[in-house]
């Protein structure tokens, strides 16, 4: 069966066509980065920087035999004109206190409405001389984090989005080259401030959400000043979780103006481990510059932005599909759009039709950006000229919410809206005014519950401990109730390889009440099979023991399979 051709590069912010010439383009190496040997030793890594346990290190060693060297369908070739640290770090004194410098001239291309609203990302940075105080790491996926003491709420700046072409920085003439800068002021941006501790080391401070200090997980900033060959430790010093997967091989993300595609940097250059003398997690990582007039960036994961998402619906509005309708569900707080997407053939939407229903949500959590290049994978198969998606237009009713926390996403959160609230705790009892998109769609929920035939509600998530994909089911005393509620995992187990039902968890955790998954399938019963999807940050497993990272291609073709195997769990007749 041929699939449709159009494909739509989430980096490149463009549809393509899905070509051999273009899947060559995509695979050229965007930094060129490789390993260096003699391999990172502990006495490099400067003053802040203590060496492992036996046990971690055990651990350490452990994935590293088990996983062979990075090598995705995304970064195939390794060129040699990146070189990552070895034992030896030599670079241009820094005589000057570091400090961010200021995008200027930014403007939205997109071509639609451009978010307007005020943002917790500073646009100016100071570093400072005085270290953090403790704080407490939180050990499970979603339980709470102890604030950290001397990280005060984001401010109050405005932002701007980040235009496709990289904007230039403005840069003093009195600042030498090598004196970095520092930034992070445009859309999903988070770092918080940094610290010189020596000509060549940089301790960098996670901004915490907005009005919430719990939770410092995710960053994404840029960096510019720099000199061609320069060699820089950067330790990111904060982190409020002590589980990551940066202890199994998981590595930061990195890109450059010219070269936008992302790439892992290698995983011997980078540490993950506790601060001596404090309760902070901190990683460290090694990173030689291959130019001199370019803007690097620095990210957890792969980024999707609200603008980007924007922009993806635009394109495929602008196709005037009949199977397709996009309507404003609600505003955030912020006052950003939360779309209500309602895919099917126009006749499964009369009043005599009683087509099964499946209602998708995706980034309650502004910092599992894998989640929606997962969303994003399975509207692209619905929307396409595919005859498995042409099967499920005709037989069923989706309606999918994209986003539900747009402001957190623009705010560069990982897991608070822009009042500091974790919004998936509060399906049971939301407040209208403190969380509206979580209060309409229950109240969309609600009435679909009544007024049609709602089979499935799967909330889509990215966990940042785990490997693979898997899903979290409610319980059910019932054998055979419960024989049906695993039988999706069990079908989506056998068609997607980066999704385990061995990992699939039957899940009654008493905290988890206020969950979609939990709300909607135990207490309001909204749906008969009620899902938490979740994806990991980094891998998943193949072949019994070997970790493959996952790659945004990965990610967006297990958003297909996740659509696809509706068709065999209804056992609808392919076309």
């Amino acid at each position: 069966m041929k699939k449709s051709d159009d494909y739509f590069d989430v980096t490149q912010k463009r549809l393509i066509k899905k070509s051999p010439a273009t899947q060559n383009n995509q695979n050229q190496s965007v930094l060129g980065l490789k390993q260096l040997n003699p391999p990172l030793t502990t006495t490099s890594l400067g003053p802040n920087f203590r060496k492992l346990t036996k046990n971690s290190s055990t651990q350490r060693s452990t994935s590293a035999s088990s996983s062979p060297k990075y090598k995705s369908n995304n970064n195939p070739t390794i060129s040699k004109n990146s070189v990552l640290l070895g034992n030896s770090i030599t670079t241009t004194q820094i005589k000057k206190r570091l400090y961010l410098g200021t995008l200027e001239g930014l403007t939205t291309q997109t071509g639609f409405e451009s978010p307007k609203s005020i943002c917790g990302n500073s646009a100016s940075i100071p570093s400072e001389d005085k270290a953090d105080e403790n704080n407490t790491a939180g050990e499970d996926e979603e339980s709470s984090m102890e604030p950290e003491a001397d990280l005060e709420p984001s401010g109050s700046k405005q932002m701007k989005s980040v235009p496709d072409v990289p904007p230039v920085i403005k840069r003093s003439e009195s600042v030498k080259k090598g004196e970095l800068y520092f930034f992070s002021n445009f859309e999903s941006g988070n770092l918080g401030r940094t610290k010189s501790i020596s000509s060549s080391e940089y301790e960098l401070y996670i901004r915490p959400d907005t009005n919430n200090p719990n939770y410092r997980l995710w960053f994404y900033f840029g960096v510019s000043n720099m000199k061609k060959g320069q060699r820089v430790l950067f330790s990111i010093v904060n982190f409020s979780k002590a589980k990551s997967l940066y202890r199994l091989g998981m590595t930061p993300l990195v890109k450059s103006s010219s070269r936008p595609c992302w790439e892992r940097l290698p995983e011997k250059q980078c540490y993950y481990y506790r601060m001596k003398n404090t309760k902070n997690y901190a990683l460290s990582f090694l990173f030689e510059f291959d130019k001199d007039d370019e803007d690097y960036y620095f990210s957890y994961s792969y980024p999707y932005t609200y603008s980007d998402l924007q922009k993806f619906l635009y394109n495929i509005e602008c196709r005037k599909l009949p199977y397709f309708k996009r309507d404003l569900l609600t505003r955030t707080l912020q006052m950003r759009k939360v779309d209500l997407l309602t895919i099917t053939e126009p006749e499964n939407l009369q009043a005599t039709n009683s087509k099964p229903s499946i209602f998708i949500t995706s980034r309650v959590h502004p910092g599992e950006s894998p989640a929606s290049f997962l969303c994003h994978g399975f509207i692209s198969f619905l929307v396409s000229n595919h005859p498995d998606a042409k099967t499920l237009r005709q037989n069923l009713i989706f309606k999918i919410v994209p986003m539900l926390n747009p402001d957190g996403v623009f705010l560069g959160n990982y897991r608070c809206s822009s009042i500091g609230h974790d919004l998936n705790r509060y399906w049971l009892h939301p407040e209208k005014w403190a969380h509206p998109t979580i209060w309409h769609t229950r109240d969309l929920l609600l009435k679909l519950k009544r007024e049609t035939s709602l089979d499935f509600f799967i909330d889509m998530h990215a966990h940042s401990s785990a490997s693979n994909a898997f899903m979290y089911v409610n319980h059910n005393d019932d054998i055979a109730q419960k024989d049906d509620q695993l039988a999706y995992p069990k079908l989506l187990d056998c068609k997607e390889k980066g999704f385990s039902y061995n990992d699939t968890r039957v899940c009654r955790d008493g905290s988890k009440i206020g969950t979609g998954r939990r709300a909607l399938g135990e207490i309001l019963q909204v749906a008969k099979h009620c899902y938490t999807l979740e994806v990991s940050f980094y891998s998943f497993t193949q072949d019994s023991s070997k970790q493959v990272p996952f790659s945004q291609e990965n990610y967006l073709e297990m958003g297909k399979n996740v659509a696809s195997t509706f068709i065999d769990y209804y056992k609808l007749k392919k076309r």
